[in-house]
């Protein structure tokens, strides 16, 4: 349960052409033509960012790495670089280069609530369900409009069969985002707590919100982005 969260691309539009961000690359990207040693600068890491971003959105995972480690080389205080590259080694689970990745994400840039959420995701999947807890905890503190830290408490207090705290927060994660419940329906993370009166009456109630029985306001916040 729980999604990864993809930083988010700097001076560039979405749906910009892969050309036109090739084009960029190399505007900002400036080389000493003898010794191809790249200028460190933060435009050129911005760019090669971007482009990663481009790649990685279309599956090329490798060709994404090879431009988070570029926009890295250029600029090594570049967290979204570092935490982009650490969903990469996540996605193909090389866990301990992916937390590596997150950390130094998070040393850059300690109110980086992406990193402290998926690293909070890995965790869960090693059964560390304490540190799990207290990384979605750092989550929900700088970023207390997102809805996927909630989740991965919730997630994480039914596996540690904790009924009261995940559907405290299972409430809160629905309450910013609808959608969360049709997940945690189908979660099975949930198996746990799924059949007690109080995770069946918060379904029950959101699901008759959704469909228009004493619905309230749609509330869905986009979480932050650094």
């Amino acid at each position: 349960g729980g999604g990864y969260i993809l930083a988010p691309a700097k001076s560039m539009q979405p749906g910009t052409p892969l050309k036109n961000a090739i084009a960029v690359v190399d505007a900002f990207t400036n080389q000493d033509i003898t010794y191809s040693i790249p200028i460190m600068n933060s435009k050129g890491a911005d760019a090669h960012h971007n482009l990663g971003l481009i790649y990685h959105s279309q599956g090329d995972l490798e060709a994404a790495a090879v431009e988070y480690k570029k926009a890295i080389e250029a600029d090594p205080k570049n967290a979204d670089a570092h935490h982009n590259l650490g969903l990469i080694y996540h996605s193909q689970g090389d866990l301990d280069t992916a937390i590596s990745e997150y950390q130094i994400a998070i040393e850059i840039n300690p109110e980086y609530a992406q990193a402290h959420h998926n690293l909070g995701l890995i965790y869960v999947s090693q059964s560390a369900l304490s540190v799990a807890i207290s990384e979605f905890q750092i989550a929900v503190e700088i970023d207390p409009e997102c809805s996927q830290p909630y989740y991965g408490l919730a997630l994480t207090y039914a596996l540690e069969n904790n009924e009261t705290l995940s559907v405290e927060s299972l409430q809160m994660a629905a309450n910013l985002d609808k959608n969360t419940v049709m997940k945690a329906r189908m979660d099975s993370g949930f198996d746990i707590i799924r059949e007690s009166l109080a995770f069946q009456d918060l379904i029950k109630f959101k699901l008759q919100e959704m469909n228009g029985v004493g619905r309230k306001s749609d509330h869905h916040v986009k979480c932050q982005h650094n």
